[in-house]
């Protein structure tokens, strides 16, 4: 009898563990696979029919278009090309009564969609002249962005300042450029 109660108590152990292994294991692995089927249905409800798809493509370009209106609604002033940056920058330190004293080109590199206009103008004037061409740059006709500005002192006329100015101007190349913007 004692064997017998040995042998039941160690199938009840086994049944035991077995039940424990399929409770642990088991419903884990159902869980993680559940879990992925919700994930996957999920993803099957966000998908557009081909319908869906153009009528999405069309309302993102014409939202494109109004921006890119809106952004460089100046822009019919100047040509959308890097002459066009170059003249813009030129007016802007004529218009806030700086003397220019050069403009360069620093960089120049297309990214796709973008070209990037990159310049470096120093110029002589007061130091109030020079914050309104910065501010005349940053809202003018094209989005440009100051990347650093220089400003020293001139040691032979009180009140004025030499500045170096660089930024980057960044339009549209001629392939992608939005319908509003064209000529």
């Amino acid at each position: 009898m004692v064997e017998s109660k040995k042998y039941k108590l160690l199938s009840l152990g086994v049944i035991a563990l077995f039940v424990l292994l399929i409770f642990t294991e088991i419903a884990d692995r159902c869980q993680g696979s559940l879990s992925l089927y919700d994930r996957y249905r999920d993803m099957q409800s966000r998908l557009l029919t081909p319908d869906e798809l153009s009528t999405k493509k069309n309302e993102l370009l014409s939202r494109k278009n109004a921006l890119a209106k809106f952004i460089n609604s100046d822009a019919a002033n100047y040509d959308q090309n890097p002459t066009g940056v170059f003249e813009f920058v030129t007016e802007s330190v004529k218009h806030v009564n700086l003397r220019s004293e050069s403009l360069v080109p620093v960089k120049h590199e297309a990214t796709g969609e973008i070209i990037v206009v990159g310049f470096r103008v120093n110029c002589t004037g007061s130091f109030h002249d020079v914050g309104r061409l910065v501010n005349a740059l940053e809202i003018g006709s094209f989005s440009i962005q100051i990347l650093n500005v220089k400003i020293a002192t001139d040691t032979h006329v009180k009140g004025k300042v030499h500045s170096e100015i660089e930024g980057k101007a960044l339009i549209f190349s001629e392939h992608h450029r939005p319908i509003a913007l064209n000529k």
